[in-house]
């Protein structure tokens, strides 16, 4: 029996171990879109704007298929095997990563005014889609992240 529980234990060190990947493919997804916004936003009028960088948003959108098709399903499915509270708390993070990853979907499918410096800096105030991205990603920097991770340390204690 002790056999038994020494593989469970290995199986949530690989699941804590493929989370942290997953949480690091994510960001880097996130960082694709963050640059692509950054690029776009470099231009002096919405005409001068330069294209979306292709590749970015191929690989972008290449990274995201893989985490919701392949990535995910064998996460959710090791998960599914183990059911012991660590377990449990690592599916917790890893729904909370999810919706991070909505709420992310949802800031960049949101319109960027002319005016959005002044508007972040207090000088105008701000347009509906400025306040809802600023919104999120309060909830996103000050919440979920702090959330995602403590969870994840908690899945580190071992249950007696």
């Amino acid at each position: 029996m002790s056999e038994i529980l020494e593989i469970r234990d290995q199986i949530l060190g690989v699941l804590e171990s493929l989370i942290s990947h997953r949480l690091h493919l994510r960001g880097l997804v996130d960082n694709l879109a963050v640059a692509q916004d950054e690029a776009l936003g470099d231009g002096e009028t919405e005409g001068d704007a330069p294209a979306p960088e292709p590749a970015a948003e191929e690989m972008a959108a290449v990274l995201e298929c893989l985490l919701a098709d392949s990535f995910d399903p064998l996460l959710r499915g090791l998960l599914a095997t183990l059911d012991t509270p660590r377990s449990r708390l690592l599916g917790a993070a890893l729904d909370l990563e999810q919706v991070r990853g909505s709420l992310n979907r949802i800031a960049a499918g949101l319109p960027h005014s002319p005016e959005e410096d002044a508007m972040l800096e207090g000088e105008i105030p701000a347009d509906p889609p400025t306040e809802m991205r600023t919104t999120i990603h309060v909830v996103l920097v000050e919440q979920l992240g702090p959330a995602v991770d403590n969870l994840l340390y908690a899945a580190r204690y071992k249950v007696p």
